[in-house]
């Protein structure tokens, strides 16, 4: 799934949401800078019985700023609900759980030690 997370995380370099390694991490989120956009691999389900498997991605967005942070949640969610064939090599749709199956927003998982807003979002990647 490492291909898959750098991949989406590309994505949202290229719509200018973060810069790879500055603000934008896959595979965690790193002690600093305070403000950063970590994506993560969650797991999900293989293609058994049928010809799609659906990959689990977590995007953690952190920021000092609690309305800062919401504005990049949403933009986020933004540029990833339902795209299609967005990422090189995957042809596959991409699903915010936010908007495509749940009526809600990301989690706001609350404050870190350092006093900073850390908020979650889920996304169902469909590969063919």
């Amino acid at each position: 799934m490492a291909i898959l997370i750098k991949e989406i995380t590309l994505f949202l370099e290229s719509q200018s949401l973060g810069v790879l390694g500055t603000d934008l991490f896959y595979g965690q989120l790193t002690s600093s800078p305070d403000n950063q956009i970590g994506v993560l691999d969650s797991g999900g389900q293989p293609n058994n019985q049928s010809d799609v498997a659906v990959s689990i991605i977590t995007i953690l967005i952190r920021n000092i700023s609690f309305d800062l942070g919401m504005a990049k949640v949403l933009l986020i969610q933004t540029a990833l609900h339902n795209k299609i064939n967005v990422l090189s090599g995957v042809v596959g749709t991409v699903h915010s759980a936010g908007f495509s199956y749940l009526p809600r927003l990301p989690i706001y998982m609350g404050v870190d030690e350092s006093g900073r807003h850390i908020w979650s979002i889920e996304c169902f990647v469909h590969v063919k």
